[in-house]
């Protein structure tokens, strides 16, 4: 999988306003979505600054406002699951 995480590296854009859909990728690599979202984890994990929102999609970026946005994101999404899990823990 490391040499697709290589592609991934060559296609993605630099800019936010360049970003590119999981669809795209999925398209371009040949793989499915669920294989997209595993590529930019590994490659978030190798120190590649992957930032994504879901209305943008992906692209590579070191700018701290960026990884911000995406880490804000991720963060929303995080809470949102934990109050979901909270909710299905009282039903037991």
């Amino acid at each position: 999988m490391s040499s697709l995480v290589n592609i991934l590296e060559e296609v993605l854009p630099t800019s936010k306003e360049s970003a590119v859909t999981q669809s795209y990728l999925s398209s371009v690599l040949g793989v499915s979505k669920r294989t997209i979202r595993q590529l930019v984890q590994q490659a978030r994990h190798e120190g590649v600054s992957i930032c994504s929102t879901p209305y943008d999609g992906y692209w590579l970026s070191n700018n701290p406002e960026d990884i911000e946005e995406t880490i804000a994101i991720m963060n929303a999404h995080i809470s949102t699951a934990n109050d979901t899990v909270d909710c299905m823990k009282k039903m037991l």
